[in-house]
């Protein structure tokens, strides 16, 4: 579509997929075309104010023979043209500003007419969505007479205050359009490009210059897994002698639950032969009783809201409950020579009787 188009001339786009879609909703600055019979739908987005459309994606039914239901994206890019020198600018976009705060692109050239042309949205333009954590922006990048650039290529994002850097894990992806067609997770060595400034809250990724092709990509975010606890215990050492202690751990950044596990050998990784303890406690301390003579491994799993977890270090606790001691009667002093002095009493009269007789 020319640069500029409008709503209102789409009309005749709306009287063709009319036909197609029997469920049409008009919003604040978007319709949505669905058909109710096969799930498929198809959204347009403009500015209310000037009209312009800013993008379209989803399903249609293109005219035409060997067609037939196509997933299809469009969107305005930005142009940006750098002469010689070093150049840095606030990349643009219709839908991102209250997602990230500001996207600032560095780079220096070594001759005239390097075009960089781009887009970012929020909204997902392929079928295929991101395969870890929450997507959070699109990228649409592409260099003209990149030979040019005479330096690395520096991205500053910044985030706005509700996805702290500090409690959430970014990640990045490309997407394979030449393959798979599936989002491809950025190697290690963009990761380990990465720069955070937590003061501001945003990240700095230079990378190094790529050729003249279109590159797609995307930028999720995740609440990073809970921190690192510890795990002791009130049972005696070496050994505990009556079977009851009770378990208690320091708390667990980003945890919102914990849960005990024991087994009878050194636990490292949780499995189906671990026994359940207790789950669900929101507390840092668990009671334990009615333990008999044994070894026992405890460990403590804490879980973030998303599920994941962190597991605190294996403590061991042996039990040896002494054995109770025998009951004793009371011991009367001379009780036992007064029962021998009778016993020969009775028998002296025994004796005697007989020998009378």
């Amino acid at each position: 579509m020319p640069e500029g188009t409008t709503s209102s001339e789409l009309t005749d786009i709306f009287d063709m997929f009319g036909s197609i879609y029997d469920d049409i909703t008009y919003g604040s600055g978007f319709v949505i075309l669905r058909n109710s019979t096969l799930d498929r739908s198809l959204n347009f987005y403009f500015d209310e104010v000037t009209g312009r459309t800013t993008m379209m994606y989803g399903w249609a039914n293109m005219p035409g023979p060997g067609t037939g239901w196509n997933y299809m994206s469009f969107y305005p890019k930005f142009y940006e043209e750098f002469g010689l020198g070093t150049h840095s600018f606030q990349m643009q976009s219709d839908f991102i500003t209250d997602i990230i705060g500001t996207v600032e692109f560095n780079v220096t050239i070594g001759g005239p007419n390097v075009e960089y042309i781009y887009n970012f949205l929020s909204m997902n333009p392929v079928n295929v969505s991101v395969p870890k954590g929450t997507a959070l922006a699109y990228f649409d990048q592409l260099i003209i007479n990149y030979g040019l650039i005479t330096s690395n290529i520096t991205m500053t994002i910044t985030f706005p205050s509700s996805i702290d850097l500090l409690e959430n894990d970014i990640f990045f992806f490309a997407f394979n359009m030449s393959g798979s067609e599936e989002w491809d997770e950025a190697p290690q060595e963009l990761y380990d490009a990465i720069v955070y400034n937590y003061t501001t809250n945003s990240l700095s990724l230079e990378t190094t210059t790529w050729g003249p092709v279109s590159i797609f990509s995307a930028m999720s975010y995740k609440l990073k897994a809970p921190s690192d606890f510890t795990l002791i215990s009130t049972a005696g050492t070496p050994e505990d002698d009556d079977g009851e202690f009770t378990l208690s751990w320091d708390s667990s950044d980003r945890a919102v639950n914990y849960t005990v596990y024991q087994y009878h050998q050194f636990i490292s990784e949780i499995n189906g032969s671990l026994t359940l303890v207790a789950e669900g406690i929101t507390g840092l301390s668990h009671p334990l009783s009615g333990y008999t003579n044994g070894t026992y491994y405890f460990i403590v799993v804490a879980y973030n809201i998303n599920g994941d977890s962190t597991l605190s270090n294996c403590i061991e606790i042996i039990v040896a409950i002494p054995p109770s001691e025998p009951s004793k009667e009371p011991v009367i002093p001379g009780y036992s020579l007064f029962i021998f002095i009778m016993g020969l009493i009775v028998i002296s009269a025994i004796i005697i009787k007989r020998r009378r007789k």
